[in-house]
């Protein structure tokens, strides 16, 4: 439902426990699958759907932003620009 609304235009906010901000969408794809109901969908077609979905990431350490990557999907890749 999050993401429904996300992909539609509208803001969002929230967390993630990942081991770096490259991780998270790969996360993302593994507590999905873990819904039966979502079992069905492919990894690529949920790695394009959540990179469509989410614009950027900010990573924390030790409660401090590590570093914020902007998330795009090109040609099934996942590419992460870090921009702080």
């Amino acid at each position: 439902m999050f993401f429904d609304a996300l992909s539609t235009g509208h803001m969002g906010l929230a967390t993630i426990h990942a081991n770096d901000a490259t991780n998270v969408i790969d996360r993302l794809i593994t507590l999905i699958k873990k819904d039966i109901k979502a079992q069905h969908y492919t990894e690529d077609f949920l790695k394009k759907f959540l990179c469509e979905s989410i614009d950027y990431v900010v990573f924390m350490k030790d409660f401090k932003v590590a570093n914020i990557c902007r998330i795009q999907y090109s040609e099934n890749e996942i590419l992460f620009d870090i921009v702080a």
